[in-house]
This record gives structure tokens, sequence and C-alpha cells, in this order.
């Protein structure tokens, strides 16, 4: 029997506990930055998440299969590029800034595959808030840093389409801990070129540790049973308030200040992504 969307508060308690955990550890990692490139930090971060992941399977008596592999590469490829660019970006731009603009990619692959023509409003309500953001009174974004945020929601969108399919899956612990170890490996060359001896120094092993715990294995363990227990459009909704919790973050551990434009984008992309959740049938993550 297929289990019914609970109507109590558990699940957007563990969905918003998701999203605080993730905003925490993206705010950790801009303070590693200056001890690693972003590149060293996400492969840390995704070799430390995916072993523990694949820890708690193994210790579930989940054993892993070759199949496992073949399910999970196109979701560890989309995940490591969506996260060292999302990388880069926060380390040009405010966390606040980047997590609202990379909204517009799954935005903009929910609304392409709706095809409906009110939909499209969303998608103008989408890039309206990124126009508002990048009116901050404090100064204009950085324009890498903008065209990267833009990446990474490019790739938040495919993820959404490559995520979909590993969320309904009866092996779908062992096939994300499995596609987080892939991602580590396709990481493993660029880091060690590009940040070479600081990966193994403990002022970026311990943060990182510390990231892949809260930026993958926690979100991954609380928001697999939420996603089976609400409703795809209350789970999309509590997932919009991501950019204020990420401004949130911004503002309590890096002293990143906020404007009134900011603001205004943060509701509109808000607005929009809520909008495009109600009017669809199955919720999409974030890692």
């Amino acid at each position: 029997m297929k289990k019914q969307p609970s109507s109590d508060a558990r699940p957007a308690l563990l969905v918003l506990l998701s999203s605080i955990s993730v905003q925490t550890g993206a705010a950790l990692a801009v303070s590693v930055f200056s001890q690693t490139s972003p590149f060293g930090a996400s492969f840390l971060r995704t070799l430390f998440g995916g072993s523990l992941l694949a820890a708690i399977a193994i210790a579930r008596s989940k054993h892993f299969r070759l199949a496992d592999l073949r399910a999970a590469a196109p979701f560890g490829l989309t995940v490591c590029f969506t996260n060292t660019v999302f990388y880069l970006a926060i380390n040009r731009l405010p966390l606040g800034d980047t997590v609202a603009i990379e909204f517009v990619g799954p935005i903009a692959a929910a609304v392409a595959a709706a095809r409906r023509k009110t939909d499209v409003l969303w998608a103008l309500l989408a890039l309206l808030g990124v126009f508002s953001i990048t009116r901050r009174s404090s100064g204009p974004l950085n324009g890498v840093g903008l065209i990267l945020a833009l990446c990474a929601g490019a790739g938040w969108g495919l993820y959404t389409v490559v995520g979909r399919k590993l969320t309904s899956s009866e092996r779908r612990e062992q096939s994300v801990a499995a596609g987080l170890l892939i991602g580590a490996v396709v990481l493993f060359v660029p880091a060690l070129i590009i940040s070479g001896p600081t990966l193994t120094r403990p002022s970026v092993v311990l943060p990182c540790i510390a990231m892949g715990i809260l930026s993958s294995a926690i979100p991954y363990t609380i928001e697999l049973p939420a996603m089976s227990i609400t409703s795809a459009s209350t789970f999309g909704v509590l997932l919009s308030l991501q950019p204020f919790m990420a401004a949130a973050a911004g503002i309590l551990f890096l002293h990143q200040g906020v404007s009134a434009p900011e603001v205004t984008g943060f509701v509109l992309i808000s607005v929009a992504s809520a909008g495009v959740s109600l009017r669809s049938r199955a919720p999409d993550s974030i890692i």
C-alpha cells in the first residue's frame, strides 16, 4: 500500500532541519576557502559524505551491487558538477544571493516540464528576482560569480531530472552513497592539481568532514524519509525557504549584509519556486 502524506508537523520539521544543515555547511565551506580551493573543499566534502552514507548503508546490511553503480553514475556526475560550481560561486558572491540565483535552474526545469502558458509567470518572477538581487545597494555582483551561480542552477535543474529516478528506487540509499563516491573519484585529480598538499591539512580536513555531515549525510538521511511522508507540493514549498536560510547563515556565520533589493529578490524567487511546487507532482531536493 502506498504511504499517504503525513499531515503532522514532522515532515516540515525534517525539511527545515535539513535546510538549516545544508546552509550551515555552505557557510562553513566559505570559511575553508582561505585554506584550500573550492575544488579541494568540494572533493573532501563529497568523499566524506559519500563514505559516511556508505558506512551507514553497510551497517544496515544494505549491500552494494554493480547495478547500484550504473544507476548512481549520472547522479554522481551531476552532483559533483553542481556542488563544485556552487562552491566556486559562493567564493565570489554572498551565500544568500547565490542560493537564490541557483533556484532559477529547477524553476526553469519545472516550467519546461509543465508546458503550461501560465507557468511562464513563475519563470518571469524568478528572472525579476535575479535582476533585483543584482541591483543590491552594496554594489554590483561579481560577474563571474553570477555566471557560476546560474551554472549551479542549471546543474540543480538537471539534478531534478536525474535525482527523481533515484529517489523512487528501493535501493536509493546505496545509489546515493555510490553516486557521491563516484563524484569524489571524478573530483580527485582536479582537486589534487589545484589544491595539492592542502588536502591533508587538519585545518582543512576537519571542517570538510563537518561539511560532509552537514551538507550531505544529514540532508540525505532526513530528506528521504520526509519525501515519503509529505506531499510534493508541501515539500517544494518548504524548500523554497532556502534563500532566506542561506542569507541567515551568511549573516550569522560570515557577517554578510543583506540589502532591501536582495530581500525583494529572495521573495520573488521563493514565490516562483513555491508556485512551481504547488503545480508539480514530484518533489525536488537539493544537494
